[in-house]
């Protein structure tokens, strides 16, 4: 049940905000693909101060997107 936010307070013109997993986690829902230990990255190219993302843990290695601002991807 552990819950996180995490905004983005400065502008990327180049690489954005990247929230990592550990090597054995998935980060899942809003519509985004869950694949183990990827990134999901706030692209530099449409970054927004004030974007979030609040991700709650709901069982061993696996993370639920619950509040998404912004346009987030999974790492390629």
């Amino acid at each position: 049940g552990h819950r996180v936010r995490l905004i983005t307070s400065t502008l990327s013109v180049t690489t954005g905000f990247s929230v990592s997993p550990k090597s054995t986690d998935t980060i899942n829902g809003a519509g985004l693909t869950a694949v183990i230990a990827k990134d999901i990255i706030n692209s530099g190219a449409t970054d927004a101060v004030g974007d979030s993302l609040e991700i709650v843990c709901t069982a061993v290695n696996t993370w639920w997107i619950t509040d998404i601002i912004g346009t987030w991807a999974v790492e390629a």
